[in-house]
């Protein structure tokens, strides 16, 4: 009876280590529908100050669709901070370092996949992510709803 006890003590500390374990980043994954300029995923929530990977899952086929995705904070002027990008180059990733980037997933050729972990802004709101690959982001566009 002893033996038991000891036994079934054991099991729940255990039973309850597992629920208190860190479950790891929130896992939020963005596709482009088909060979379109067009996420299929336009928006998704996170807490404040929470961890999360976001992936670019490139579905797409066609060779001209290459895609990634930017996290902006609210406010950015989108235009200027896309011709940034394009203004750096092929050999940058189309990608031009600011300020007011939160995330940024680099470039995904189709049939490929990219992330990044990242913590969300403890400041709620309502986050725009594009993608800069040239010409792309007056299409794909969405919103990361931060609360």
């Amino acid at each position: 009876m002893r033996s038991f006890k000891f036994f079934a003590m054991i099991v729940s500390t255990l039973v309850f280590l597992a629920a208190c374990g860190e479950s790891g980043p929130k896992k939020v994954t963005i596709q482009p529908v088909g060979n379109e300029m067009k996420y299929a995923t336009t928006e998704f929530t996170v807490k404040a100050g929470e961890q999360v990977t976001l992936i670019m899952d490139n579905v797409a086929t066609s060779p001209a669709m290459i895609h990634n995705v930017v996290v902006l904070k609210p406010g950015t002027d989108v235009d200027a901070f896309a011709q940034a990008c394009l203004a750096a180059g092929e050999s940058a990733g189309y990608f031009a370092d600011d300020p007011n980037v939160v995330a940024h997933v680099p470039l995904a050729k189709p049939g490929k996949k990219t992330q990044v972990t990242f913590t969300a802004p403890t400041e709620k709101g309502d986050y725009m992510y594009i993608c800069t690959y040239p010409g792309h982001y007056v299409l794909m566009r969405g919103t990361m709803h931060v609360q």
